[in-house]
C-alpha cells in the first residue's frame, strides 16, 4: 500500500515539476489510474502474497525458546549424576522451565505445526539421542571418580532414562504426525 501510495506521489510531483499546478497533476494522476489499474492491482497482491508468507519465512523465537526449554534443562538435569548426590535448589530451576515448556509444546504448538517447525522438531528429536548420552557418559564419570556404584547416582540415571524415553517418543509422534508438511 505504501509503495502504491508513494508512486502516486511521486507521479503528481512529476507532473507538477514539468509546470502543471497541483489540482491538474492529482486529477491526471487519478484519471491514469482509473484507466489502467493494472500496475497498482500488480503491487496490490504481491504486498498480499508477502503479507501470507510474512509469518512463514521470519524466524519462529516463541517455537525455538519453548523447544530450548523442553531440551536444555534436561541436560542440566544429568549433573546430579555425576555429583552422586542430588540438591534440591539446583533442580528445582530447571524441572520448573522444561515442565512450563512441555506444557506449551504439547497444549499450543504442538496443535500448530507449520513446515518450519516440523524442521526444527526433526533437528530437536536428534538432541534428545545426545541427552542419552550425556547422562550415560556422567554415570561413567562419576564411577570413574567414585570407584564404586552409588545407589544414588544409579537410581537417578534410571530415573531420567525412564522419563527421557517416553519424552523422545512423545516429540517423534509429534513430529510423525506432521512430516508430510516437510513434502509440500
Amino acid at each position: 500500500m505504501y509503495e502504491m501510495k508513494d508512486h502516486m506521489y511521486s507521479e503528481v510531483e512529476n507532473k507538477i515539476a514539468n509546470g502543471k499546478d497541483e489540482t491538474t497533476a492529482i486529477k491526471e494522476t487519478i484519471a491514469n489510474f482509473k484507466e489502467d489499474p493494472h500496475p497498482f492491482t500488480e503491487l496490490a497482491e504481491q504486498e498480499e502474497y508477502l503479507n501470507q508468507n510474512k509469518y512463514e519465512s521470519k524466524r519462529d523465537f516463541g517455537f525455538d525458546l519453548i523447544m530450548v526449554l523442553c531440551i536444555g534443562p534436561l541436560g542440566a538435569l544429568t549433573a546430579p549424576i555425576l555429583k552422586g548426590y542430588i540438591e534440591l535448589a539446583q533442580i528445582i530451576p530447571w524441572l520448573f522451565f522444561f515442565i512450563v515448556a512441555q506444557i506449551i509444546f504439547h497444549r499450543f504448538y504442538s496443535k500448530n505445526m507449520k513446515e518450519s517447525r516440523v524442521k526444527t522438531l526433526q533437528f530437536t528429536s536428534k538432541a534428545y539421542l545426545i541427552l542419552f548420552a550425556l547422562a550415560f557418559g556422567m554415570y561413567a564419570a562419576n564411577l570413574t571418580i567414585n570407584q564404586q556404584i552409588n545407589i544414588v547416582p544409579t537410581m537417578y540415571l534410571l530415573v531420567y532414562i525412564a522419563i527421557l524415553i517416553p519424552l523422545y517418543l512423545l516429540l517423534k509422534s509429534v513430529y510423525n504426525k506432521n512430516k508430510d508438511l516437510l513434502n509440500k
